[in-house]
């Protein structure tokens, strides 16, 4: 009895530096997201059990080619396709906000021309799971960044340029209540 106790002692002290090898910290490539060539991401948003990263290919990517919308389920990366017109990058950034694998937002690009000025501006695109939901915002809002504490909760932050003045921004918030 006393071997067994000694050798199941040796097991077990031999079995800690392994378990301790394996959680060592720091950083590893977990996924190597390539979809178009030489992609980009440019935004995340992630919780305890999934992620979402939002990017674009280089400007003129190709057939197939376009927004760039990744979920991790706490497994692997699945790309998750979004409509065909949806335009990302811009003179804004690519913000995206996500709660869960069923509850994530993207700003994509509409060009609008106001006077002798072209600039970019914002609408909202909601996944629910199963396919992308458009919504508007009241005004033509560029969107620097977002945030969502749930479906019926998202705060969009940027600024809008008046018609009176183009080449002014006037830094605003809106909120989506569902």
């Amino acid at each position: 009895m006393a071997i067994a106790a000694v050798g199941l002692l040796l097991a077990a002290a031999g079995a800690v530096p392994a378990a301790s090898a394996a959680r060592t910290p720091g950083w590893r490539v977990v996924a190597v997201l390539r979809h178009c060539g030489n992609d980009s991401l440019s935004s995340v948003a992630a919780g305890p059990r999934d992620a979402w990263a939002l990017g674009h290919p280089p400007w003129g990517g190709g057939p197939g080619c376009g927004a760039d919308v990744e979920h991790w389920n706490g497994t692997a990366w699945r790309r998750v396709p979004v409509p065909r017109n949806v335009a990302l990058g811009g003179a804004l950034s690519d913000p995206l906000a996500a709660t869960s694998g069923s509850d994530a937002w993207i700003f994509p690009v509409r060009p609008a021309h106001v006077g002798l000025s072209f600039y970019d501006y914002n609408y909202a695109l909601h996944w629910n799971g199963k396919a992308w939901h458009a919504s508007g915002f009241p005004g033509k809002l560029g969107v620097w960044r977002a945030a969502a504490l749930g479906p019926d909760d998202v705060w969009a932050f940027g600024g809008i340029s008046p018609r009176a003045h183009p080449g002014t921004t006037i830094p605003v918030t809106v909120r989506y209540n569902g």
